[in-house]
């Protein structure tokens, strides 16, 4: 994730197999959905044992958006 995410933004493991990414500086739901391609594609890369044997898993991804400071949203229209 290092390789998409910038110094300034957050990551963190929640628990078990969920983590948590804060992105300061997401402009519009264009550039939010290039920056979740790119974290798709770097989660999606296979993990190599020592043996060789390549390692895959399913990943499920939930996206939040909230408003920029001094932007007011109604009720339900915080998240998509």
């Amino acid at each position: 994730m290092k390789e998409v995410l910038f110094v300034r933004d957050f990551i963190a493991r929640i628990g078990g197999d969920e983590f948590i990414a804060i992105v300061d500086g997401v402009l519009d739901d264009k550039h939010a959905t290039e920056l979740v391609q790119r974290m798709i594609e770097v989660v999606s890369q296979p993990i190599v044992t020592p043996e060789g044997q390549q390692l895959g898993w399913r990943q499920y991804w939930h996206c939040a958006f909230t408003p920029a400071p001094g932007v007011s949203r109604g009720a339900g229209q915080c998240s998509r």
